[in-house]
């Protein structure tokens, strides 16, 4: 499995579900598309880090973090793990069968924990034999997320970094984010991380928050990162 095999399931995904309610949702979602894409893999959902060798290092300085691998890929023996987030802006939608979607914003801290997400997947290389490859996936409808430029204007919850649209940025080296409860968290990154954004669905009709894009950061099998 390769970065292009992740793109082609958000593609596939995109053609049968352009929305979410939730972060769950999506997760199962993907689950499933990847099991369509590639056939004879193994598919585990919330893979319990306990299972490594380790994993106390896999959550770093905060143990109320989840122990759990979002979604586990193992082909031919290999583990690719992947991390998802889902980053809501408000909005309220019916589709063709008239299921309704009422989505509210779900608030600047999932940035971080983004971050997070990939220092977790460098750990996972650094101490997991069977990793191959990992994968942090986000996907908003909140243009905030995927801004080409960073705002101008800097407030209590704006972060050392950005999730902008922008192939000369980058997530690297030491982060620090300030959470809505005031409380500062920092995270290191021992790789860099280009922000490219790229579409995943849009709604009609179109309305503030109808657009939906996905990044993804491919995290590699790396033996310095310990």
């Amino acid at each position: 499995m390769n970065l292009e095999d992740v793109k082609k399931v958000l593609t596939d995904l995109a053609i049968r579900k352009k929305i979410f309610h939730s972060e769950a949702e999506l997760q199962f979602e993907l689950g499933v598309e990847f099991k369509k894409n590639l056939g004879n893999v193994e598919i585990w959902f919330e893979y319990p880090a306990s299972l490594l060798k380790n994993h106390s290092e896999l959550l770093g300085n905060d143990k109320n973090r989840s122990p759990m691998i979002d979604l586990v890929i193992i082909e031919n023996g290999d583990f690719y793990p992947i991390e998802i987030k889902y980053a809501k802006g408000k909005l309220e939608y019916k589709d063709e069968n008239e299921n309704e979607y009422i989505l509210s914003d779900n608030g600047k801290d999932k940035s971080f924990f983004y971050v997070y997400d990939i220092r977790r997947l460098e750990l996972f290389a650094s101490k997991y034999s069977r990793f191959k490859k990992g994968y942090a996936i986000i996907i908003s409808n909140n243009e905030d997320w995927y801004r080409s430029q960073a705002p101008k204007k800097r407030d209590k919850f704006t972060f050392d970094f950005y999730l902008i649209n922008n192939s000369d940025n980058e997530l690297k080296g030491e982060i620090w984010y300030q959470l809505q409860t005031d409380e500062k968290k920092h995270v290191i990154l021992k790789d860099k991380y280009k922000t490219e954004w790229a579409e995943y669905s849009s709604l009609e009709p179109k309305s503030k928050n109808s657009e939906f894009k996905y990044l993804i950061c491919e995290i590699k099998q790396k033996n310095t990162l310990v």
